[in-house]
C-alpha cells in the first residue's frame, strides 16, 4: 500500500470523526482498501459468525414489523447495523501502521487546535460559546474539530492506545506525542476516558513488570510500590479530585447527581430489557426521549446492545468479542470495553472507535514492543 493511498485512507477514516462529516464517512475508504487488498481477502470464520448474526437481526426485524409495534417510515431503517460491523471489521483487517501513523498525526494536529481554543477561551471555532472561567475543568472543555468534547476525548484516548501499541513502526517522537495526549485529556476532561487512560497505564505497567526477567517477588514489590504511591496521591488530593470530577461537589453522595441523567436513562433501558428480554427492540436501535424532547442513546454500550437486539443476539455478539481477547491484546481491549459501561463508546456498527477496537481485537501484530 503506497504512501498516497495510506494518507487518503487515513483521511477518510479521520474526517468521519469531525463535525464536518458523519461517522460512517470512514466507509468511503472501503472501495480503496478492497482494490488494493482484494487478492488477500478471505472469508474467515469471524465473518461467517457475523453473517449469522446479521441473519438473526433480519429475522428479529421481520418479527417486529410483522407482529410487533415497529413501524418503518424509512427504507434505510430496516438495514441491519450488524452489516456495518462486517464492513468495519473488514476495514480494520486492512489497516497498516502507515495508515495508523497518519491517523495519529491528524489527531495530534486536532489536539494542537484544541490547545489554541483553550488559550483563546472558546469551545469551538464553529460556534460562539465561550469557556466558563470558574476553575472547573469540566466547564472548560474544548471541541477541537469534533462535534462535542466527548468525541474529541475519545479520539485522544484511542490515540494513546494506538501510539503505545504500534510505536516502533510509527516514527513519531514519544515525548512530544504523549505530552500532547496528556494535555488533550485535560482540555477535553471526559471522566470516562481519563479513567480509561489511567487503567490502561496500570495494565501496561503491570504487563511490563510481569515480563521482566527479575524475580517474581521483586516484580510484585515494584508494582505494589508504584500502586501504593498512586493510592496515596489520590487520598491526598481527594477533595480536589472530587471537585473536578463531579462538577464542584466534594461529597461523594452529592456527586452522584452530576452523572448526566444516567440514573434515568439506565433505568429506562434496563426496564426495557426486562420487559423484552429475547427480542429487545427487534434490532432497531432503542432511544430514550427526555421530558424536554431530547433523544438520547443509552450512554452504555451493553445496555444499548441488549435493549436493541435482545439477549440471544446480544450474548452471541459478546461471545464473538470475548473469544478474541488474548494475552497480547487484553491491555488495549479491556480499557475500551470498560469505557462502554459509562459511555456508548463501542458497538455503533461503524465508527472510529469501533474500527480501532477491532484493530486491537484482531491484530496479529506484536503490540507494545518498544514502549
Amino acid at each position: 500500500m503506497g504512501k498516497k493511498s495510506s494518507i487518503l485512507i487515513a483521511f477518510f477514516i479521520y474526517i468521519g470523526t469531525t463535525e464536518f462529516a458523519p461517522h460512517y464517512f470512514q466507509l468511503f475508504a472501503l472501495p480503496l482498501v478492497f482494490l488494493i487488498e482484494r487478492d488477500n481477502f478471505k472469508l474467515v470464520d469471524k465473518y461467517k459468525l457475523l453473517t449469522l448474526m446479521v441473519a438473526l437481526c433480519i429475522v428479529n426485524e421481520t418479527i417486529g414489523i410483522s407482529f410487533g409495534s415497529i413501524i418503518v417510515t424509512n427504507i434505510f431503517a430496516i438495514f441491519p447495523y450488524f452489516i456495518l460491523i462486517i464492513f468495519t471489521i473488514f476495514l480494520s483487517d486492512n489497516i497498516n501502521t502507515s495508515i495508523l501513523k497518519w491517523i495519529l498525526l491528524f489527531i495530534g494536529l486536532e489536539i494542537v487546535i484544541g490547545i489554541l481554543q483553550s488559550m483563546l477561551g472558546v469551545q469551538s471555532f464553529t460556534n460562539s460559546v465561550s469557556l466558563m472561567n470558574d476553575g472547573l475543568l469540566y466547564n472548560q472543555k474544548v471541541y477541537g474539530l469534533s462535534s462535542n468534547s466527548s468525541g474529541f476525548s475519545l479520539k485522544i484516548f484511542l490515540a494513546l492506545l494506538l501510539f503505545v501499541g504500534f510505536q516502533k513502526d510509527l516514527a513519531i517522537n514519544k515525548y512530544i506525542y504523549i505530552s500532547l495526549i496528556i494535555i488533550g485529556l485535560i482540555i477535553t476532561f471526559n471522566r470516562t476516558y481519563i479513567f480509561g487512560a489511567v487503567l490502561f497505564g496500570l495494565l501496561y505497567y503491570y504487563n511490563k513488570i510481569s515480563n521482566q526477567e527479575s524475580s517474581k517477588m521483586k516484580r510484585w514489590f515494584i508494582y505494589l510500590g508504584v500502586s501504593l504511591v498512586f493510592v496515596v496521591l489520590i487520598i491526598s488530593f481527594k477533595e480536589i479530585l472530587l471537585q473536578q470530577l463531579f462538577r464542584g461537589q466534594t461529597d461523594l453522595s452529592e456527586s452522584m447527581n452530576a452523572l448526566s441523567e444516567r440514573d434515568l436513562i439506565y433505568k429506562y433501558f434496563w426496564d426495557f430489557i426486562v420487559d423484552n428480554p429475547w427480542l429487545g427492540n427487534n434490532s432497531f436501535k432503542l432511544l430514550y426521549t427526555t421530558l424536554d424532547g431530547r433523544i438520547l442513546h443509552a450512554h452504555n454500550s451493553y445496555l444499548q446492545l441488549f435493549a436493541t437486539n435482545g439477549i440471544l443476539i446480544g450474548l452471541l455478539f459478546m461471545y464473538f468479542i470475548i473469544k478474541h481477547i488474548n494475552k497480547n491484546n487484553y491491555i488495549y481491549v479491556l480499557p475500551i470495553i470498560i469505557s462502554g459501561l459509562l459511555q456508548y463508546s463501542i458497538f455503533w456498527g461503524t465508527s472510529f472507535q469501533d474500527l480501532i477496537f477491532y484493530v486491537f481485537l484482531f491484530s496479529s501484530y506484536k503490540l507494545g514492543r518498544t514502549c
